[in-house]
């Protein structure tokens, strides 16, 4: 075996450490940014309703940045049996955040869309001034990632379909290609996860399930819960202890 090869191989083994890596990133990556409070204080909505507000912008994106229903924007959580929409999304609409058209469908405002945006760029200047490797290493990381995403983008996959989370992710690539390493391995990251989520779904629609049983099968299988209390505890943001039952 050439030592080319043997570099490729051990290459590979490590990228394929990366993907239960991701959501941990994903998850803990912008945790604490103080312009999330910031911006909903300046909008006068509560924080969470504020990220209903990113959700129907990031739903926007996966259509084209057209104009969504409520069904569309509710579709991006196909775990969710409790109704998570219909308040905030209410309050938003009576701030003006939020403007329905003629034909029903919604659309977020000049106003809130500058705030998204605003919130998106103050989350990349905390991820770039993250260096969790040395520079060498991390262009190689951003190389790679992007490699993978970019080959995902350039083909007519489930994932090319509008309403795709794929789609939606890579709708919030607004900065240039001169953006710091770390801005450009956080949106490689997150466009993969959400190719992820597609496939997932896809998959276990085309086995014939549906979402909510699914969210509790996966928390039994990752070991997150051995009782039905535990499951209730673990999916109450989303389902109800009956529904768990």
């Amino acid at each position: 075996m050439s030592v080319n090869a043997v570099h490729d191989n051990a290459r590979l083994e490590v990228l394929k450490q990366l993907p239960p890596m991701m959501p941990q990133f994903l998850r803990q990556r912008r945790a604490g940014l103080p312009a999330v409070r910031e911006l909903a204080a300046e909008l006068g909505i509560a924080p969470p309703v504020l990220f209903t507000l990113v959700k129907l912008r990031f739903v926007m994106g996966s259509y084209g940045d057209k104009p969504v229903t409520a069904s569309q924007i509710r579709a991006l959580d196909p775990y969710a049996v409790k109704d998570l929409l219909s308040e905030p999304l209410a309050e938003l609409e009576q701030k003006g955040l939020v403007i329905e058209d003629a034909d029903a469908g919604l659309v977020v405002s000049s106003r809130a869309s500058n705030a998204i945006e605003r919130l998106h760029k103050a989350g990349r200047a905390h991820v770039a001034a993250m260096q969790p490797l040395p520079p060498s290493d991390l262009e190689e990381l951003a190389r790679l990632l992007q490699l993978g995403r970019d080959t995902l983008l350039a083909h007519d996959t489930i994932w090319d379909r509008p309403g795709s989370h794929l789609l939606g992710a890579h709708s919030h690539a607004t900065f240039g290609t001169d953006a710091p390493l770390m801005v450009h391995i956080e949106q490689a990251i997150y466009d993969l996860w959400m190719a992820r989520d597609d496939a997932h779904i896809e998959a276990w629609r085309e086995a014939g399930l549906e979402g909510p049983p699914m969210a509790v099968l996966t928390q039994v299988w990752l070991g997150e819960a051995s009782t039905i209390a535990q499951l209730g505890e673990n999916l109450s943001f989303q389902q109800s202890p009956e529904d768990v039952e």
